[in-house]
């Protein structure tokens, strides 16, 4: 047999039921979930635009090279 376990919130080293906290402190943890998932995927784009970035500024020096020969 297997426990529930009811949703716990960890702030400051303090936890927090989620089933104790009203209507208007769900929706505050609501809206730090949906912003901690954007940072995340903005990371990652930024991730691929660094990485993309390093890659065209690669091609640009080979190209100049190749044309001052």
């Amino acid at each position: 047999m297997t426990k529930n376990k009811e949703p716990v919130l960890s702030i400051d080293d303090k936890e927090y039921s989620m089933d104790d906290l009203d209507e208007s402190q769900k929706y505050l943890v609501l809206q730090m979930q949906e912003v901690s998932g954007s940072i995340r995927s903005l990371n990652l784009k930024i991730a691929q635009y660094q990485a993309a970035l390093t890659t065209f500024r690669g091609m640009l020096n080979k190209s100049l090279e190749e044309s001052d020969d």
